[in-house]
Formats: C-alpha cells, sequence, structure tokens
C-alpha cells in the first residue's frame, strides 16, 4: 500500500512539475519559507525554551527548501538544455 502511495505521488509530482514548471517549485520554496519565518518567529517570541520538536521542525524545513531550491536549479538547467539558445 506504501509502495503505491508513494508511486501515485511520484507521477503527481512528475505530471505537476510538467504541467506548471517554475511556478510549482516556486510554490513550494515561497510555502516552505513561510514556514520557516513563521516556526522562527513562534521561537523567538515565546518565553518558553524552544522544545527539540520544534527546532527540528525548522530544520526539517530548511532542509525541504534546500531540497526545492535543488529540484528547481535542475529544472531550469534541463529547460535551458532543451530549448537552443541563438
Amino acid at each position: 500500500m506504501i509502495t503505491q502511495i508513494l508511486r501515485e505521488a511520484s507521477r503527481l509530482d512528475e505530471y505537476l512539475k510538467k504541467t506548471l514548471g517554475r511556478p510549482y517549485h516556486a510554490l513550494l520554496g515561497v510555502g516552505l519559507a513561510a514556514e520557516i519565518i513563521h516556526h522562527l518567529k513562534d521561537l523567538l517570541e515565546s518565553n518558553d525554551r524552544a522544545t527539540l520538536w520544534e527546532i527540528a521542525a525548522v530544520i526539517f524545513f530548511a532542509a525541504l527548501l534546500i531540497n526545492q531550491l535543488g529540484e528547481l536549479h535542475e529544472h531550469v538547467e534541463r529547460r535551458q538544455r532543451q530549448s537552443p539558445t541563438e
């Protein structure tokens, strides 16, 4: 069952990449950046000490953002190779 879910998620991801391209990656990147900012703001405004889970969430979102930026870079390079420049 998990394999089927992963396969369908991969197909949907590929479809969104092909149909939306850079805006798809930009949307994901902006969403992740907003989450990071939101979590950091909450951590800074909180009088309590940050929990391990809160810190882990920020690190996780940062890793996902790095991944998205890498995916966007690969997409841009792939598009540049496909469309010859004159």
